[in-house]
């Protein structure tokens, strides 16, 4: 699992690179986000030029170019090394009039070495399935969670660590809410959802916060965290509301 996660990691950074070269710089650094498309197992850039986006399809192993939605364009990658992808990236924006080229570079550390030319992408297709699955509940999970709650924010993968989160606004002052389904770390072992709080810009200590019904108060960070595999959308969304009503109460 962890190796199909690595490469999932790796192969998204096209779709970062995109937002970086194709979208104009956001002060966030969201225009480097991606989507998650529940019906088509796939991420999803914003949209650049003239309504194109460009997408990771994990049913199909496969970068597609789409135009308003519908895929215009793909290519398998496990029949083309790094080079090659690169080059069908940047002639696509080419004869789709993008005005701006691709540039295969980031202003942010990846956990891995550098790609080379000559490298080839290998995925095992069940464990494809089982973070599809996994990314499609944690999107469920947060939808619901945003409409229960009444709060705001996007649900998109921050390529840089590679979460499905959010980031809203509490309904007490000046408190942050972040949360995501994350990948395997030195937290857990697997996949798992998080939850951490933030007061006047200063991260809420959870260290003393006692147990809770679904995950766990960590005593090594400061939120908590509930790992997903073999848990479903009710106790994930439990978890999330437990933690929110924590740092909603919390007092300096």
């Amino acid at each position: 699992m962890k190796n199909t996660i690595t490469e999932l990691h790796k192969a998204a950074q096209y779709l970062a690179a995109a937002g970086i070269s194709f979208i104009d710089k956001k002060t966030d650094d969201s225009h480097t986000n991606v989507g998650w498309n529940v019906s088509e197992s796939r991420m999803e850039t914003h949209v650049f030029g003239d309504g194109l986006k460009l997408g990771l399809n994990l049913k199909n192993q496969r970068l597609e170019l789409l135009k308003n939605d519908v895929v215009i364009s793909f290519l398998d990658l496990g029949n083309f090394n790094h080079k090659e992808i690169i080059q069908w990236i940047t002639e696509q924006a080419v004869q789709n009039n993008v005005s701006k080229p691709y540039v295969y570079s980031f202003h942010y550390d990846l956990p891995y070495g550098e790609i080379t030319d000559d490298y080839t992408f290998s995925f095992k297709e069940e464990d494809l399935k089982i973070v599809s699955s996994e990314l499609s509940k944690a999107q469920d999970v947060f939808e619901q969670f945003l409409k229960l709650e009444n709060l705001e924010s996007p649900i998109r993968v921050w390529p840089h660590h590679f979460d499905l989160g959010i980031y809203a606004a509490l309904n007490a002052e000046n408190s942050f809410m972040g949360a995501g389904l994350a990948i395997p770390d030195s937290l857990v072992d697997d996949l798992y959802f998080y939850a951490s709080g933030y007061k006047n810009g200063v991260a809420i200590k959870t260290k003393s916060f006692g147990k809770m019904q679904e995950g766990e108060w960590r005593s090594d960070w400061n939120g908590a965290t509930l790992a997903s595999q073999g848990v479903g959308v009710e106790k994930a969304l439990s978890f999330l509301v437990a933690a929110k009503e924590k740092f909603q109460q919390y007092e300096e």
